[in-house]
């Protein structure tokens, strides 16, 4: 109680201070007036009465201080002062305030919009009813899988399997069989659909939910109700939630959207409720669902009975633990009832492979896609830190020789009484108004710098764009990173330039000489530690540049120019078999008459787009296991073949070279004997040297699955990615094989996007409810396919080139200020007979001395540093000696010009001019 009344007390007093200073200034004046008099009144000269008594009563100055310090809180009115007066003198060195400005804001804002993505991504919470009470599911099992197929990511090891993704039969026995436990709740990712209120569709993506899904999150919707367990049935009316976005998009937030009908898939359902503002459900960061419906209605949406197979894994769990219950006990209740499912409906599988069940947190949703992200974020952060510190050792050179060239004054200062520590607090408060200054700068543009840095985290990209912003934890992050910058920066400066010794600094500042050498030292230091950091990141931009070129320099093993690619999935609206094949086979030939198309065809996967359909791989007529000796793994698993669903003119289009046999018929029998055309890596992998027309394998170990005969071999091509070799791959007839979403590749005389506008018609005259999605040239998906790894090339190359121009400005101000204190050293040489070729070898001497230094520290780092881009490099190893040296000598060559200009200065001083400086 007595500390708020003496905290109250002081801050009544700090309000009155203006007033109280008046009334002391009054009181030293009587005070000095009466001595006056009174030494008058003594017989002492009016004349000198009055030095004498302003003498005896002492400095008025450090009484009037002394008074101040009791009255309220002087630390922060001498804060405020220092402020002020380092304001002032910015504004004086304007172009010093610029640059160190401008240099640290590129440092800090780049470090806020780094920030400002991992806060988002993998720290944020779901916007739910106490979201650190959530868990989600996770199995765990031996190397062989307990499913047939699987919907969701997976990982698998010589030892185990495991995933997220469970049966819908799993996640009903879980949800009531475990509800003494946790109140359990499913969802699962819509990837496609279509959505529509008339004739028109629009591509979307949904989330599946369970019943009870958004009353145990705690979730209230923004208007009507949310989906209840009498809307989760198979047999209940089609209804659905909508995202807050897509109502004030479609309907502008009206309350008459709810009870109207929204075709989905061409479906119609019944919307009931809005989701709830910020709300995008449980799925990966970046996800953005506009429809939500209820789960066990997928199957009606997708048109598939899959969805209740209990061999068909795609449901997504998570739950809320009851109070009362453990994570141990949990675990153990849910991993029995999943053991004794799957028992049941595999009955074959042994019980070391029955998977058990690991709950982990859920407060942040699913973690695939985060834990994905967290090694471009450690690369982000590691190259924005670095530039940080280049700005702040140039910064920090240049209050050196700030503080240099005001010696004069700051010895004064302390000559008269100025206490070094009060100099030091004044010249550290300079930095840190510089700092604050940067920061502000660098909000500006971190948004804006965050949403540029998204392509590197790759599926986040769309889904995350509109929500990066600033918030509060990012300006408290920014302003921490310039209070710890100007510390880094501005307190070595403030104590060198702080002499203890005010006679000999006010000595050294009157000859104008060129200084103590051990000043120069702690410049040179500085300068050598930004070209080793420098070197860092010129170093890490050659590296992902020359990979980058690299990349762009491979053959794909097709020709990618003038090529259209779009992509259409009409069995989202019910097409499928011979129906879809026909829309397929007439939307072929509108496009193949539209002007200009050279050749057209179709394909169930885009190339170079990171996504592939792969099969186990089996030749018939072999022995055991379905395998010839040498084709299988010495596991006893099948080898992989990866597979591609394609039109008769599909080589044609894109200029793969037939070698041997045939290519597809326009006229293939659907129900005729399944044919093939592999490439030469599937006929040199499986087929070994014997001839491979007529060959015949089998993409499935399941008894009855059909032969394939081999009809033709065509070159190599790569698949999914420019980094991995050409795969064994089969090539197989659309006709022939029930198709799904395809991509059709157009081949055109000119321009392949002027052809969109054409094509978007020809397809919607055959069916408007399939809209167009992934419109792009074929040399768009390559440039797309390398987002990750040009970005970061790009990102390298403008802070390794900030980094190149601080450092040469660093060791071009070094120098200049050098050559400035020794004029009259220079001049003396010079009248002595020096030659200019010796003047300009002596300052160049000097600042190679340091780049050597700083390449000396820099290379073995660059070695060690590098090693944490390795996974972005293609063709180049981290120690790649030519990128090195390159660096090394685009750093010297540099550096060595930015001293070239004042040593030549140097060289060419009026000795007569130099004898007079100061």
């Amino acid at each position: 109680m007595g500390n708020i009344r003496y905290f109250i007390t002081r801050l009544r007093v700090f309000a009155r201070r203006r007033r109280l200073d008046e009334e002391l200034v009054e009181e030293i004046a009587l005070h000095v007036e009466l001595r006056r008099q009174d030494l008058i009144a003594r017989g002492t000269d009016p004349r000198d009465a009055a030095y004498e008594a302003r003498r005896r009563f002492g400095n008025v100055t450090a009484i009037r201080e002394e008074s101040r310090a009791m009255w309220g809180f002087p630390s922060i009115e001498t804060l405020a002062q220092d402020a002020r007066y380092g304001l002032r003198l910015l504004r004086r060195s304007r172009a010093f305030t610029v640059f160190a400005v401008l240099s640290l804001g590129i440092g800090m804002g780049a470090s806020a919009a780094v920030f400002s993505l991992a806060d988002r991504i993998l720290f944020e919470k779901l916007p739910v009813r106490n979201p650190d009470e959530l868990v989600i599911f996770r199995w765990i099992s031996g190397p062989v899988f307990p499913f047939d197929s699987l919907s969701g990511r997976s990982s698998q090891t010589d030892t185990e399997t495991t995933s997220t993704s469970f049966s819908l039969e799993a996640f009903e026995a879980a949800r009531e069989q475990g509800a003494a436990h946790a109140d359990v709740i499913g969802f699962a990712e819509m990837d496609r659909v279509t959505i529509g209120t008339g004739p028109q569709a629009e591509l979307a993506t949904g989330q599946a939910v369970s019943g009870n899904y958004f009353d145990v999150l705690g979730v209230p919707p923004a208007a009507g109700r949310p989906l209840t367990d009498q809307d989760d049935s198979a047999s209940a009316p089609a209804v659905a939630m909508l995202s807050y976005a897509a109502w004030q998009r479609r309907f502008g937030g009206s309350p008459d959207a709810i009870g109207r009908s929204l075709n989905i898939n061409s479906i119609p359902a019944t919307i009931v409720g809005v989701a709830p503002r910020g709300f995008r459900g449980t799925l990966q960061v970046g996800d953005a669902p506009v429809v939500f419906v209820p789960l066990a209605q997928q199957g009606r949406f997708e048109r598939s009975d899959d969805y209740v197979n209990p061999n068909f894994w795609w449901v997504l769990l998570a739950a809320r633990l009851k109070a009362g219950s453990t994570m141990d006990a949990a675990q153990a209740t849910f991993s029995g009832i999943l053991r004794r499912n799957v028992a049941a409906n595999r009955p074959s599988l042994a019980a070391a492979d029955l998977p058990r069940i690991r709950l982990e947190p859920g407060a942040r949703g699913q973690v695939e896609a985060r834990n994905g992200t967290r090694e471009p974020l450690a690369i982000m952060s590691a190259v924005v830190a670095v530039v940080l510190l280049v700005a702040c050792a140039n910064i920090a050179n240049l209050l050196l020789s700030r503080a240099s060239a005001r010696t004069r004054e700051i010895a004064v200062r302390v000559a008269i009484g100025a206490p070094r520590q009060r100099i030091v607090r004044q010249l550290l408060t300079e930095s840190i108004v510089v700092a604050f200054l940067a920061a502000a700068a660098g909000l500006v543009v971190a948004t804006w710098l965050a949403r540029g840095l998204l392509p590197a985290l790759d599926e986040l990209n769309e889904g995350l764009a509109s929500d990066i912003a600033l918030d509060g934890r990012a300006v408290a992050f920014t302003m921490a990173v310039a209070l710890g910058s100007s510390l880094v920066f501005g307190l070595f400066p403030a104590l060198r330039g702080t002499d203890p010794h005010p006679g000999a600094a006010l000595r050294e500042a009157g000859r104008g000489r060129f200084g103590q050498s051990r000043r120069m030292s702690a410049n040179g230091v500085i300068v050598a530690a930004q070209i080793a950091l420098s070197l860092l990141l010129v170093a890490a931009a050659g590296l992902l540049v020359g990979s980058v070129r690299n990349l762009e320099r491979i053959d794909p093993g097709f020709d990618p120019a003038s090529v259209l690619l779009f992509r259409v999935d009409p069995t989202l609206n019910g097409y499928e078999g011979e129906r879809l094949r026909t829309l397929y086979t007439s939307l072929l030939e509108r496009v193949r008459a539209l002007p200009g198309v050279v050749s057209a065809s179709a394909s169930s996967h885009t190339l170079i787009a990171s996504s592939a359909a792969i099969s186990g791989m089996y030749l018939s007529g072999a022995g055991a296991g379905g395998n010839e000796a040498g084709s299988g793994a010495s596991s006893g698993r099948p080898p992989l073949a990866w597979r591609l669903t394609v039109d008769d003119r599909f080589f044609q289009t894109m200029r793969i070279p037939l070698l041997k046999g045939r290519t597809f018929s326009p006229l293939e029998p659907p129900t005729g004997q399944p044919v093939a055309i592999v490439n030469e890596t599937f006929a040199r992998t499986f087929l070994d040297a014997q001839e491979p027309i007529g060959r015949r394998f089998r993409l499935s170990g399941r008894p009855g699955a059909p032969e394939i005969e081999v009809v033709g071999v065509v070159a190599d091509a790569r698949y999914a990615s420019l980094h991995d070799e050409a795969p064994p791959t089969a090539y197989l007839s659309y006709l022939q094989h029930p198709p799904g979403a395809m991509t059709f590749e157009v081949r055109t005389a000119g321009d392949p996007l002027d052809l969109v506008s054409a094509v978007r018609s020809a397809t919607s005259a055959l069916e408007p409810n399939a809209p167009l999605f992934d419109v792009r040239t074929q040399s768009m998906q390559i440039r797309h396919s390398l987002r990750r790894e040009s970005l970061f090339a790009r990102l390298a190359t403008m802070l390794g080139a900030i980094a190149l121009l601080l450092s040469a400005i660093g060791v071009y101000g070094m120098m200049a200020a050098s050559v400035t204190r020794r004029t009259a050293e220079i001049g003396i040489r010079v009248a002595l007979g020096a030659e200019r070729g010796t003047i300009t070898w002596m300052v160049l001497r000097q600042s190679l001395n340091m780049v050597g230094a700083g390449l000396a520290v820099g290379i073995p780092a660059a070695l060690w540093s590098t090693q944490i881009v390795e996974s972005l490099l293609f063709g180049l190893t981290p120690s790649d000696p030519r990128v090195l040296a390159s660096a090394a000598a685009v750093l010297a060559t540099i550096a060595t010009v930015a001293a070239y200009v004042p040593a030549r200065r140097a060289a060419h001083v009026d000795p007569l001019v130099a004898l007079r400086h100061e």
